[in-house]
């Protein structure tokens, strides 16, 4: 009889930590904390998945979904533009995305410009580079990594 009192008792009371620590981790923070952490947030390309986590948060970088649909090379500039889903497009914060071109050059772009569920991030080239052919780019976005292959024009648009 004993037994099965403390058996009960053992579950309840395992119940209710797993409802305190799952109320606890079901806590957003407020839209300017989460803007805050993106912009302070300067991942390096080798630790980009770890470092975005431990910077914003694994449960927003977890609920970040999207992919690159074109990129455009503008004059000293690569806008690189993204069809987003889920709850990204209401917040309209830019999640840190990395840019890289064949120079070796890595570029961070936390400015973004969002049109419905359209994410443009913009990235400024160096300026040693500035005027040089892109034959490629490679992004670094939340789950992927994909080298992009420009068109004479600078452009690659997803098929």
């Amino acid at each position: 009889m004993i037994r099965k009192v403390l058996a009960v008792s053992l579950i309840v009371m395992l119940a209710a930590l797993v409802a305190v620590v799952a109320l606890v981790n079901s806590q957003g923070i407020s839209r300017e904390k989460l803007l805050a952490r993106c912009l302070e947030s300067k991942p390096q390309w080798e630790r980009y998945q770890e470092e975005i986590k431990g910077e914003i948060g694994a449960r927003y970088v977890a609920e970040w979904t999207g992919e690159v649909v074109s990129v455009k090379r503008n004059k000293g500039e690569v806008l690189a533009v993204f069809q987003l889903d889920g709850p990204w497009v209401s917040y309209g914060i830019p999640l840190p995305v990395l840019m890289r071109d064949p120079f070796g050059n890595d570029y961070c772009s936390t400015t973004a410009t969002y049109s419905g569920k359209e994410c443009t991030y913009r990235f400024e080239l160096a300026k040693d580079t500035a005027d040089a052919p892109l034959p490629w780019v490679e992004v670094h976005y939340p789950h992927q990594e994909i080298r992009l292959p420009l068109d004479e024009e600078g452009q690659w648009k997803k098929p």
